[in-house]
């Protein structure tokens, strides 16, 4: 969901910008009669932006949010405000399905999950406190592996 809404606040950006370049070629053809004109394109344009700036930060707030919430194990029922608390959120069981092939880095969990660093860290180290991975502390980047408990934990979900 943080992602799309990601998403929409570029393309509101780009849409704001190409706008932006039009009206200002416009102004430029009606030259100085349009200075009431122009003030007023510049305030709808400053409005824009500070609205296209307040929904980047609820997306970014959103997503810190939600991580926080799946690092808890929280995840939302299918009835409106109803939370369920589970062992497994979505995204580790995604983890663990990934190590179940061998071990990996961060970053490659990362690629696979397209989800922010420090969500997939957190995740990770979720796991790892959980005992469900292990990770390889001599080595840089630390890698990451299944555990017995984390097969165990694979071959009981539904």
């Amino acid at each position: 969901m943080a992602e799309e809404l990601v998403i929409v606040a570029v393309i509101l950006s780009v849409a704001s910008i190409v706008l932006s370049l039009k009206v200002m070629s416009d102004l430029r053809k009606v030259g100085g009669s349009g200075e009431r004109l122009r003030a007023s394109l510049e305030r709808e344009f400053l409005e824009v932006d500070r609205r296209i700036s307040d929904l980047m930060r609820m997306c970014m707030d959103h997503d810190v949010r939600l991580g926080i919430m799946e690092s808890k194990g929280v995840e939302m029922g299918v009835a409106k405000g109803e939370v369920e608390a589970t062992s497994l959120n979505e995204t580790e069981i995604r983890i663990l399905k990934l190590l179940k092939g061998g071990e990996m880095t961060a970053k490659m969990v990362i690629k696979s999950l397209g989800k922010s660093r420090e969500h997939t860290s957190r995740m990770l180290k979720g796991l790892y406190d959980k005992g469900l991975v292990t990770r390889d502390e001599g080595r840089r980047p630390y890698r990451y592996r299944l555990t017995e408990a984390g097969l165990e934990a694979l071959k009981a979900l539904p």
